[in-house]
């Protein structure tokens, strides 16, 4: 409509209105057509019921060849895809950013919902959404051909999201599988594979024949004779019986070997680290060439002969890494002679089987990380001598008696360096004996200035009488002055004769398990002793006694050094209403 841009009134004439055509013609002119598009919105526009916007779109925002967008003009679907994906608006939108923190607006989430479902765009990938646009504006455009840079995540983060096990180190899923209960375990390893090795390793590490059935045992030996990555992940052993064979001899004597498949298994076992055995000679003796090193060896034989002795000694020449090695059940030595038929000097079976100086097993490696020692008098005798490394710890069964060839400054010489003493006197040890057995170690323990001294001392009697402890304790006065350096004693006996005073009760309760004296902090200087009465009902509590007491008073003015003593009561006594536990005594550390 060319008349409307016309001033005058008069309508035009022919030539006039040819000319005018030319002039305003859309098609040649891209202008004047944007212009008049222009127009007719404007005019629409006032005529349509749609709410007119107040904001004018920016001239980076207008789209080549639709012309500039005017007031109140709602740009269509197509027309927002083609400014998208144009480069300018890609230019000019990326340098708006929207604060963080705020998160999407409503509508502007449930928009991105039905177009993204509508369109098939913004299909999340490997569990994660695609990043398309702004978190404030609508995803429009969520397919991945509109972005060439849509991030997508790498194929092995995609298998650590479905596989949550992989986020979790070897090392702590092992002992978290460990905690739990072993019928569990099996269902445990279905999960993954990960898991399955996991498994095996919580199922294998320590091994215990008590808790398995007979006929379980020979499929676990068979199967670990035949499985060595199987047999590799046991770390401790305990077998207090296993699989044998019954080969009968010429005499008709039927005599008890190890199963060729245990004995298999034993050798696959190279991490093996602990060790507990019924019998050395049994499984020892017939596998010499193990792979393994212990770092903890238990043998529970009641008995032994000379020459398993000699065995015992040569085999653990191998084992440079043993830090632990007890005989705890040995009692009986077989095969030497009667102690009458020997000369005093020889009624020690540990004497004969002493090292000579050319012995090549014994050199200065034997047993170079032996730290403790649990072992009888002979054994004792037999190996310390050898060993170049003073032991932390020891543990010393006495059975014999100085009647019998029982030699203390024999047995003490090889001892030198010990720092904690546990002595176990048997039950047919005689008073006079251990008298003589730890006055000796008094004098041998210790230097003459107190260095290199024994530090904690326990004595343990199996005496059966009811004045086993008033016994102890006479003894003790007699010797605790040679023990220089000392600093805790705790003595143990099974029965302690009750006072006819009863003890006096304190307002003091006891917590559930009886403190360590080191953790006890009381004044100086203060004994206390633990009382249960008997009945339905018990009740501990702290209440004071004279007799130990007394005792301790004296030992610590005889030796100053000591400053911890406890009295353990093993067995219950039968003839009072108080059953005492035990005692301790705490003195103050003097302040600097």
């Amino acid at each position: 409509m060319p008349f409307l841009s016309r001033r005058s009134v008069e309508p035009l004439g022919p030539s006039e209105a040819r000319d005018s055509s030319r002039r305003f013609s859309l098609r040649s002119t891209p202008r004047n057509r944007a212009a008049s598009d222009g127009v007719f919105r404007r005019v629409s526009t006032l005529f349509s019921g749609r709410k007119r916007t107040h904001s004018k779109a920016s001239p980076s925002q207008s789209v080549p060849g639709h012309g500039s967008a005017g007031i109140g003009f709602i740009r269509s679907h197509p027309l927002i895809l083609s400014a998208r994906s144009s480069t300018s608006s890609t230019s000019s939108s990326s340098e708006i950013r929207r604060p963080s923190g705020l998160g999407r607006r409503a509508g502007s989430l449930e928009s991105t919902q039905s177009l993204a479902a509508s369109e098939g765009y913004g299909r999340p990938v490997g569990g994660t959404r695609a990043k398309t646009g702004f978190a404030s504006l609508p995803n429009l455009l969520g397919g991945p051909s509109h972005f060439p840079d849509t991030l997508i995540p790498d194929p092995a983060v995609q298998c650590a999201r479905r596989d949550g096990s992989l986020a979790l180190p070897d090392e702590l899923l092992q002992a978290i599988l460990v905690l739990l209960p072993r019928r569990d375990l099996p269902i445990t390893a279905l999960v993954s594979r990960r898991f399955c090795s996991a498994t095996r390793h919580a199922l294998y590490r320590s091994l215990d024949f008590q808790h398995i059935a007979e006929p379980q045992v020979e499929k676990l030996c068979d199967v670990l004779a035949r499985k060595t990555e199987l047999a590799e992940q046991v770390i401790s052993l305990t077998c207090h019986f296993w699989p044998t064979s019954k080969p009968s001899s010429s005499d008709g004597n039927t005599t008890l070997f190890p199963s060729a498949d245990f004995l298999h298994a034993l050798q696959n076992m190279r991490n093996l680290k602990t060790l507990t055995l019924q019998s050395f000679t049994s499984v020892l003796s017939h596998a010499p060439s193990l792979s393994f090193s212990l770092t903890k060896l238990t043998i529970l034989d009641a008995k032994i002969t000379q020459s398993q002795l000699m065995d015992v000694r040569s085999w653990l020449t191998s084992q440079s890494f043993l830090e632990s090695l007890s005989f705890p059940n040995l009692v009986e030595f077989i095969g030497f002679e009667h102690s009458s038929q020997q000369s005093p000097g020889e009624r020690n079976p540990a004497a004969a089987l002493s090292p000579s100086s050319n012995d090549d097993q014994f050199a200065s490696g034997f047993l170079p990380r032996l730290a403790q020692l649990h072992a009888p008098t002979q054994i004792t005798t037999l190996l310390c001598p050898a060993m170049t490394r003073r032991m932390r710890h020891l543990t010393l069964d006495v059975h014999e008696t100085l009647y019998t060839g029982l030699r203390p400054s024999t047995v003490l010489r090889a001892l030198q360096g010990v720092r904690e003493m546990h002595i176990i006197f048997g039950h047919e040890v005689d008073k006079r004996t251990v008298e003589k057995f730890l006055g000796a170690a008094g004098g041998m323990l210790a230097k003459e200035d107190g260095t290199e001294a024994l530090e904690s001392l326990e004595i343990e009697v199996m005496w059966v009488d009811d004045g086993a402890a008033e016994t102890l304790y006479g003894i003790v006065t007699s010797i605790i002055s040679r023990f220089r350096g000392l600093q805790k004693l705790k003595l143990t006996s099974p029965y302690r004769t009750i006072d006819a005073q009863a003890p006096i009760t304190l307002s003091i309760p006891l917590p559930a398990a009886l403190p360590s004296p080191a953790s006890t902090v009381s004044s100086s200087p203060s004994l206390l002793y633990v009382s249960t009465p008997r009945g339905p009902t018990v009740k501990k509590e702290f209440v004071a006694c004279g007799t130990e007491k007394s005792y301790a008073r004296t030992w610590t003015k005889q030796c100053p050094s000591l400053c911890d003593i406890q009295f353990d009561f093993s067995a219950s006594t039968s003839d009072a209403d108080i059953e005492l536990c035990g005692v301790w005594f705490r003195r103050k550390a003097p302040s600097v």
